[in-house]
């Protein structure tokens, strides 16, 4: 009886024809059975139970029941080779794994192998940048090409950190650059206190005026005299407290002047700057500012444009494309957000996805 439902469901989702979500998610049934969710619909990968799988938008690599490693992309499943002694990593464009100090990367339906004598590697949306075990180099994989962002025979490169298109870091010499849009750029020629990277720019404490600067469209501006008391970078999204207590948000080119005092707490995560003050969960988007709840979720999950929670009966809620939709009013034992396409195990024990207003 069971299995003829799920065949019936299966069918339905065969049926559908009003999809636009472009990401994916990937679950496993009560048989095991190994499903990616893509475009609407499932389709079944494997029949047996997977040792491993990560997500990123669009792929899914996996490790199957015989140790092999797959993945699928855009409808279409990889054979990788063997899967033993891997380390996995995802971002929302790629799918790093590593065995011993061999460095792949799954990127757009094909694998590269990034170098053979990885030291460390960061992963951004749209960037890798790693160090080699043999000489002091940064180097950073972005659209497809490996570029030596920069290097020293006579000292160690300082500190970096990725956004989700660059990398910002300092050099030998202590300057301060950044390597955005395949070029590279000197912010300061001095190594900053602080600096956190996001989507196309940087925000900095100048480490010798304590002003707090912001990189953005190859142009350096200054947002404040001070350091700022604590600041969250996201892809689009530059938040911060000043040291007035205020609360400030730049974002589509703007500084905004959110609140006067701080709130109870805030998080910046991609395109999505979420905060709790005076009881009210509230978001701010593109600059246009939503009221979500009256109380703090113990629980949320914030992901691209969307944000998912539990509320205080246990209902699992979404806010998509400016609205606050309840997914579900089951007790939810867990969920994970991936852009648009929300997975969750709900009251029957059982995975389910809410995406593009309809629950599978």
């Amino acid at each position: 009886m069971r299995a003829a439902f799920l065949f019936l469901i299966s069918i339905f989702f065969l049926t559908i024809q009003d999809v636009s979500a472009q990401f994916v998610q990937a679950y496993e049934d009560f048989r095991n059975y190994f499903y990616v969710f893509e475009n609407g619909m499932p389709q079944q990968l494997e029949s047996q139970r997977v040792i491993k799988y990560v997500v990123s938008a669009e792929s899914v690599v996996y490790i199957d029941n015989a140790k092999n490693l797959k993945a699928w992309y855009h409808g279409e499943k990889f054979d990788l080779g063997e899967g033993n002694n891997l380390k996995f990593t995802s971002s929302r464009k790629f799918i790093t794994y590593q065995r011993d100090q061999t460095l792949y990367v799954f990127d757009n339906g094909k694998t590269m192998r990034l170098t053979n004598f990885l030291k460390e590697y960061t992963v951004g949306d749209e960037i890798i940048v790693f160090k080699e075990d043999n000489y002091e180099i940064l180097k950073a994989y972005i659209n497809g090409e490996i570029v030596e962002v920069d290097y020293t025979l006579v000292s160690k490169l300082g500190a970096y950190k990725l956004g989700d298109n660059l990398v910002a870091y300092t050099n030998g010499a202590r300057y301060f650059k950044v390597f955005h849009n395949k070029e590279l750029m000197e912010l300061e020629q001095w190594e900053p206190t602080e600096f956190l990277c996001g989507r196309d720019m940087v925000a900095y404490v100048d480490g010798t005026t304590q002003y707090l600067k912001l990189y953005y469209n190859d142009k350096i501006l200054k947002l404040e005299n001070f350091a700022p008391r604590s600041m969250q970078m996201g892809d689009n999204v530059f938040a911060y407290i000043n040291n007035e207590s205020e609360f400030m948000v730049f974002t589509n080119g703007k500084l905004l002047k959110v609140e006067l005092f701080e709130p109870t707490i805030y998080q910046v995560k991609d395109n999505v700057c979420a905060f709790f003050m005076d009881n009210k969960l509230q978001v701010l988007q593109d600059g246009v500012r939503y009221q979500l709840e009256y109380f703090m979720p113990s629980s949320y999950q914030i992901s691209n444009n969307n944000m998912a929670w539990l509320d205080n009966s246990g209902r699992l809620k979404m806010f998509d494309k400016g609205k606050v939709i309840t997914v579900s009013t089951d007790m939810i034992s867990d969920y994970t957000l991936n852009g648009d396409v929300l997975k969750y195990i709900g009251g029957d024990n059982y995975p389910h996805i809410y995406c593009n207003g309809k629950n599978f």
